[in-house]
């Protein structure tokens, strides 16, 4: 497996995210590959990012959820799967980067 790809401008700044109901905006912590998340309601969480290429995988920690976002960049989007562990959640998820 190749090791991920080196955190760079394809994670942006700012991420506006949408999955089923629930709009919201991941805001990177500096240059790093972590993210805090807020969600329309008030629900926030940690995200650990890694690129592998232009695949991306999102672990999302919270109060109450464990997530996996699998994914795929295509210039300023993205978008593919999750599941919650937590909850039994499966969805879809897509994303703009700025």
């Amino acid at each position: 497996m190749p090791s991920p790809a080196p955190v760079g401008d394809l994670l942006g700044r700012q991420w506006i995210e949408s999955e089923k109901d629930f709009r919201g905006t991941w805001t990177r912590r500096g240059t790093s590959n972590v993210f805090d998340a807020v969600w329309e309601g008030g629900y926030q969480a940690v995200l650990t990012m890694t690129l592998i290429g232009n695949n991306v995988r999102i672990v999302r920690q919270g109060a109450d959820a464990t997530c996996r976002y699998d994914g795929t960049i295509l210039g300023n989007q993205a978008s593919g799967q999750y599941t919650c562990t937590s909850f039994s959640g499966i969805g879809t998820w897509a994303a703009e980067i700025r």
